[in-house]
C-alpha cells in the first residue's frame, strides 16, 4: 500500500499539507489537510519529513539570500516485501530570480534535515512499562530516604 503527501511552504513560512482522501484513499486527488485525525501514522511520519526539509531549505535560503518563494515536498510511503519499505522523495524549489545552479544546491541541502537524518539511520527504540518503571522508581527513591 502506498501512502501519499504533499508538504508546501512559502515566504511566509505557512505550511500547506495535502495528503490522500480518508473517505477514498483509491481516488487520485489529493486533499487539505484539515485535522491530524485525516492522517495515518505514515503520513504523520512523512509529514515530519516534509516539514522539516522545507523548514531546512527556508532557513538556509534565508541565510544565503536566495530568492525562495515556495518549497514542495512530494513524499511516498511504499510497503514493500520482506520489511523493505522505502520512501520517495522529490522536492521542488521555486523563486523569481532564483538561479538553476542554486535550486540544485537547495535540494541537495534538503537531504541534511535531521528527520531525514533519523530515518536514514535507523533508531533504536525502547519500550518499557511504565507502571513497573514508576514503581521500581518508587522503591529506589524510598530506600534511599531510609539511608539518610
Amino acid at each position: 500500500m502506498a501512502e501519499r503527501l504533499i508538504v508546501r511552504q512559502n515566504r511566509q513560512m505557512e505550511v500547506e499539507i495535502l495528503t490522500d482522501n480518508p473517505l477514498n484513499p483509491d481516488s487520485p486527488e489529493l486533499v487539505h489537510i484539515q485535522d491530524i485525525y485525516d492522517l495515518t501514522p505514515f503520513t504523520l511520519l512523512l509529514a515530519s519529513l516534509g516539514t522539516c526539509t522545507t523548514i531546512l531549505i527556508y532557513s538556509y535560503a534565508q541565510n544565503h539570500h536566495y530568492p525562495v518563494d515556495e518549497a514542495e515536498v512530494r513524499m511516498t510511503f511504499r510497503e514493500g516485501e520482506g520489511g523493505q519499505d522505502e520512501i520517495v522523495v522529490f522536492v521542488d524549489v521555486r523563486g523569481k530570480g532564483l538561479e538553476e545552479e542554486d535550486r540544485q544546491h537547495l535540494i541537495r541541502i534538503s537531504e541534511h534535515c535531521s528527520i531525514h537524518k533519523l530515518l536514514d539511520k535507523g533508531v533504536p527504540i525502547h519500550w518499557f512499562d511504565y507502571q513497573a518503571a514508576l514503581a521500581e522508581h518508587e522503591k529506589h527513591h524510598h530506600a534511599d530516604e531510609h539511608d539518610e
